[in-house]
């Protein structure tokens, strides 16, 4: 990769790792849009990395690693214990409401029932 620029470099590096990392993110999360932060942070740390690897199994731990601490970066963080999904939030459920009222109502006498 020589002679070519740290953008060009990442744009090939992003792109050969791009599934495992966010694969890998929501495995550890599992929440896609938790996963995509994660696989942005994993993305800016691979950019401020200076050193080269010694070949591509060092390179490929090395994405691995920083992945799976940055996971666990996330689900540490103040924020994600105090921050709810509207996917986690449990909606009310008005049939079984609705069925409790027409149980009650059955047993009303034909005469009170309106």
């Amino acid at each position: 990769m020589d002679g070519m620029s740290k953008h060009e470099i990442m744009e090939i590096l992003v792109n050969k790792y791009a599934d495992m990392v966010l694969r890998l993110a929501l495995s550890h999360l599992g929440n896609l849009a938790d996963a995509q932060d994660a696989c942005q942070e994993v993305y800016i740390k691979l950019f401020k990395h200076s050193q080269t690897f010694k070949d591509a199994e060092h390179e490929k731990a090395w994405v691995i690693r920083v992945t799976i601490n940055t996971c666990k970066d996330i689900i540490r963080s103040p924020w994600k214990k105090w921050f709810t999904t509207y996917e986690e939030v449990p909606l009310p459920n008005h049939h079984n409401e609705r069925v409790v009222f027409l149980g009650y109502l059955l047993l009303l006498q034909v005469k009170m029932r309106i």
